[in-house]
């Protein structure tokens, strides 16, 4: 794709340059808590959950959350939201955010990368969660996630 920007002359520096600054920026700087932290900040209708700031209006927010519940997990978001159910969205690194609208981000980190471009154990994970505490979004019987997260973990 980059080639191809640049023979339309889209794009003033080399592919590979391009390639490599977008790699960069994808796989370096960022922990699971900061993509937690977005996740929860996307559940939580574009507002902050720790300060309590509007980071996105609620229009980008649900926008958001619209597109990783269509096409956030590249090639698999079909099978994802038909296995998972929670709007998610993947990136080169192995990080997968999930949110579910209203009640809980979702985080993991896990390089390992499958043919579809989604973390290997990330995607477990999500699985797991989705299977074990209920979350699908399109399960018929509404859910307390925190309770049953708090249930989870023991407390």
């Amino acid at each position: 794709m980059a080639h191809m920007l640049k023979t339309h002359e889209v794009l003033g520096a080399e592919p590979e340059e391009a390639i490599r600054g977008y790699t960069d920026q994808c796989c370096v700087l960022v922990t699971v808590r900061d993509i937690a932290r977005m996740a929860a900040t996307l559940a939580n209708n574009g507002v902050h959950p720790e300060t309590g700031e509007r980071v996105v209006s609620e229009e980008a927010a649900r926008r958001t959350l619209s597109v990783m519940a269509t096409c956030g997990m590249y090639d698999g978001s079909g099978r994802w939201l038909a296995r998972i159910g929670i709007p998610a969205k993947s990136g080169i690194s192995g990080g997968i955010i999930g949110v579910l609208p209203g009640q809980v981000g979702l985080a993991s980190f896990a390089p390992r990368l499958d043919d579809e471009g989604n973390s290997i154990q990330g995607v477990e994970m999500f699985a797991r969660l989705s299977a074990d505490l209920g979350l699908h979004l399109m399960a018929s019987e509404r859910r307390d996630v925190a309770q049953r997260l708090r249930e989870f973990s023991g407390d």
